[in-house]
């Protein structure tokens, strides 16, 4: 029994565990909004296999230790992603379930995060404003589609059944 009525989405919609996907948008939006966390770990996993990775480079403009309290939630989430297993624990169930939720505070921080980094003194000198400025804009388009798309609320209300234990 689904909390949503599934005659609305396509079969291919539906993972292995007959569960819905979430769509091709939400999960740009966990990536840009979980970039101070992501950005590093998937250089450093390049890294790791021997890709041509210059580090300085790579991070310009998309890093700034101001943007990693708005990336916890959402890393939270592509954690939890990751995992949306049976046998996945009650942590990560309960971080998918609240996901619109963490999501938007993930997108009202960052939405700070580039406000604050608009008005220092220090963003005056560069492109930093621009770079700002579009990931604020970003930042609105991400936090209205997550508290208004159906296909969202419906994709964070559904999560394997956890196996029963014998």
């Amino acid at each position: 029994m689904k909390p949503y009525d599934t005659s609305r989405y396509f079969p291919s919609n539906f993972d292995q565990y007959l569960c819905l996907k979430p769509p091709m948008l939400l999960m740009i939006a966990l990536l840009f909004l979980s970039r101070a966390l992501a950005l590093p770990l998937f250089l450093w996993i390049l890294q790791l296999t021997g890709g041509p990775v210059d580090d300085a480079s790579m991070m310009k403009g998309f890093w700034s230790a101001t943007a990693l309290p708005a990336a916890v939630p959402a890393f939270a989430i592509v954690v939890a992603f990751v995992r949306r297993v049976p046998s996945a624990s009650l942590l990560l169930r309960w971080v998918w379930t609240h996901g619109r939720a963490l999501l938007a505070v993930s997108a009202v921080l960052d939405l700070t995060a580039n406000a604050y980094i608009m008005v220092s003194r220090e963003a005056l000198e560069g492109p930093s404003v621009m770079l700002s400025l579009m990931a604020g804009g970003l930042d609105l388009v991400f936090l209205a589609y997550v508290l208004s798309s159906r296909r969202v609320r419906d994709a964070f209300s559904d999560f394997p059944p956890a196996l029963a234990s014998i």
